[in-house]
């Protein structure tokens, strides 16, 4: 009897266990899968941020550039207005002479007028008049004459040298502030631009706050959960140029497969992707690194493999690119986040035309795809 009791209490524990464990291995399960969606919604986010970012310091490229080339061209408006200043300091000494003219001629003017005055017009005839013959009188009516003209050619040319005294000036003047308007207008746009830059430097310090903050996050789950290596996702390139019609097309996925899918060629246990590009198509560096491999790689073809140090978290990252119809890097080379480092192929075990993507944590190979969640809705299965 007592060993029936303890058999049935040996099997209510049992029940209970399997009761109380199950339900807790589910949370635990679903705790991570959320952490790990958890991550993803942070690196998507990251992704945003930091396409912002590239966006701002893209702006801040141009408004360098504009505020350069308004450097530029406040540099020859000062050019420009320099050899005015030259110009004008060059002719002051015409404009003294012209003006010394002027006093001349106005003095002989006044002289004239004050005899005029003095006498009154009536001295012309006197002067007639008061000739003995026909012949004086005909050569005082020439020397009349020729006082009345030099009375008329000294107003005119006392006119004439005023006008041109103005004439002169005012050329220098106006051409001087037609150019200091220029360079008012330009100091002015250099003005706007260099507030604007302030902005956006303004603005790139914030993003990149946040940028910080939300990477922080990120960690701080994936300490929790032990995801380090999630945290790198969306800080990567993705090797074929996002514009490309075909750069998202996944031919083979990550993981086992039929040998239909294969063609009986390569393995039925997949270690990267295929990525189903046109021949010729640019393969990029999805990181910085150093190329340890560039060449032959049996039924990898023209291949290369690229170590991209260690993340946050101490982890080893690295890249593999196969089947690359020619290569355009070398073993030892040091490439950057999208570089050029090959062109698509189907050298090797092949059967088209495509890029093999292995992403290599702590030496073990990994779903490239996680690795790119911001392209996620983009990936489609041929």
């Amino acid at each position: 009897m007592v060993k029936r009791i303890s058999c049935m209490v040996i099997g209510v524990f049992c029940l209970l266990t399997l009761l109380l464990s199950g339900p807790v291995l589910a949370a635990d399960a679903t705790d991570t899968n959320s952490a790990i969606q958890q991550i993803k919604d942070i690196q998507q986010q990251l992704s945003k941020t930091q396409s912002t970012i590239s966006d701002v310091q893209a702006q801040m490229k141009t408004t360098d550039t504009q505020i350069a080339a308004i450097n530029s061209a406040v540099d020859t408006l000062n050019t420009q207005i320099a050899a005015l200043d030259a110009k004008m300091a060059s002719t002051k000494a015409q404009v003294d002479d012209m003006q010394n003219l002027q006093n001349e001629q106005e003095k002989e003017l006044e002289a004239r007028i004050r005899t005029m005055y003095m006498y009154g017009s009536d001295s012309y005839l006197e002067i007639l008049f008061s000739s003995k013959n026909f012949t004086e009188l005909l050569s005082r009516m020439d020397n009349v004459k020729a006082i009345m003209q030099a009375d008329r050619d000294a107003v005119n040319n006392l006119e004439a040298t005023k006008e041109q005294i103005a004439s002169r000036n005012s050329d220098l003047e106006s051409q001087k502030a037609q150019v200091e308007e220029a360079k008012k207008a330009q100091d002015d746009a250099k003005t706007a631009l260099e507030k604007a830059k302030s902005q956006q430097t303004a603005q790139l310090a914030q993003l990149q706050k946040e940028y910080d903050s939300e990477k922080a996050a990120g960690q701080a789950v994936a300490d929790k959960f032990g995801l380090n290596g999630l945290i790198q996702l969306g800080n990567y390139y993705w090797p074929i140029d996002p514009s490309n019609a075909k750069a998202f097309v996944i031919t083979s996925p990550f993981g086992y497969r039929g040998s239909e899918a294969t063609g009986g060629v390569g393995t039925a246990y997949h270690e990267g992707v295929d990525i189903g590009a046109d021949a010729g198509t640019p393969v990029m560096a999805i990181a910085d690194g150093t190329v340890t491999q560039a060449g032959p790689n049996g039924g990898y073809g023209n291949f290369v493999a690229i170590d991209h140090g260690t993340d946050t978290s101490g982890q080893s990252i690295g890249s593999s690119y196969g089947h690359m119809q020619s290569l355009n890097t070398t073993t030892g080379a040091t490439v950057k986040k999208g570089d050029v480092i090959g062109y698509v192929g189907s050298t090797g075990n092949s059967t088209g035309p495509h890029l093999h993507l292995n992403i290599i944590v702590n030496k073990q190979n990994v779903d490239p795809l996680t690795y790119f969640p911001q392209y996620t809705s983009q990936f489609t299965y041929q």
